[in-house]
């Protein structure tokens, strides 16, 4: 029995479960950006920090879906899936920042990183 690579088309797929899953990263997204330290911080940065991790997340959290779709997954195992996925991968996104950091051998970088989103 192949269970993958059910999904042919786009059209196959219940725009309901892309909207639930898009919510699901959107709140994810909240709770990345509620966690970080901000004291000190412009209106401006902040709003460019939650644009990011709301992009970020959001995309993961439908490629994902996407994937599980097209894979053949249950709706709901697809969008559990997807939202935390989409979750992590904002958090990879700073590891991703402090790998480079490290890298590129910034101790200013590592610095900021750590105190901008270390409470």
């Amino acid at each position: 029995m192949n269970k993958g690579l059910h999904m042919q088309t786009l059209k196959e797929l219940n725009m309901i479960g892309v909207f639930i899953t898009l919510f699901l990263s959107f709140v994810g997204s909240i709770v990345n950006f509620l966690r970080r330290d901000f004291k000190g911080k412009s209106i401006p940065y902040k709003l460019a920090i939650f644009a990011v991790d709301a992009i970020s997340s959001m995309s993961i959290g439908v490629m994902t879906f996407l994937i599980a779709q097209g894979y053949g997954l249950n709706e709901i195992l697809s969008c559990g899936l997807a939202s935390f996925f989409g979750h992590q991968g904002t958090r990879a996104v700073y590891l991703i920042e402090i790998i480079i950091a490290e890298k590129v051998g910034s101790k200013k970088a590592l610095e900021k990183i750590e105190k901008d989103n270390n409470k």
